[in-house]
């Protein structure tokens, strides 16, 4: 018996030349502001209807959902820039990827899934507040130190708290899990 070798060759295959739906140059994120901007360049598409921006909490492939969708080129040879906003992203590690779907219904997941370090603002309302007034905080099971212009902690409050005994002021809010995250100057009337 004979045995032929044939040397493989990246984009052939026994049933012809494969094509790619896109060919993607650069897929990047960053922080702006207190939301996520996830860019992305390609240098070919074909039918490309649109993309899915999805993200994860914990990069593994069941925890992707779709937070953005894009309109694609469709057909097109030249580069093409792309833009899309994550408006709410998650305290902590946010893991990005880009899903490309055909006109037909084909879909395509990029293989290189982008992360991102994000700290919420902390957000303390209503400031100022005066005396009987509700301060809203978002809710924490461990809570938030009111400290007073020395450091001496003066009131520890969980989420929403009505204020009550605290000399008009300036007052530090700080978060008992992420002290050095989490701080906000609180102004007391």
């Amino acid at each position: 018996g004979t045995v032929s070798l044939v040397l493989y060759q990246p984009g052939f295959d026994w049933c012809g030349p494969t094509t790619l739906p896109m060919e993607l140059i650069s897929f990047t994120a960053k922080v702006v502001e207190q939301e996520v901007r996830l860019e992305w360049i390609t240098a070919t598409e074909r039918d490309n209807d649109h993309f899915n921006i999805e993200r994860s909490a914990t990069g593994a492939d069941d925890d992707f959902v779709a937070i953005a969708r894009v309109e694609g080129a469709g057909n097109s040879t030249s580069n093409r820039s792309y833009t899309a906003m994550d408006e709410h992203p998650l305290n902590g590690t946010n893991y990005y990827r880009l899903r490309q779907t055909d006109f037909n219904g084909t879909t395509t997941i990029h293989p290189d899934v982008i992360t991102v370090e994000f700290q919420a603002a902390l957000a303390v309302f209503p400031n100022p507040v005066a005396n009987g007034q509700v301060l809203n905080l978002p809710p924490e099971a461990t809570g938030y130190e009111i400290r007073d212009g020395v450091g001496r902690v003066v009131g520890v409050v969980y989420g929403a708290t009505e204020i009550n005994g605290l000399s008009s002021g300036y007052y530090i809010v700080r978060s008992i899990a992420n002290p050095k995250s989490f701080v906000k100057v609180l102004v007391t009337l």
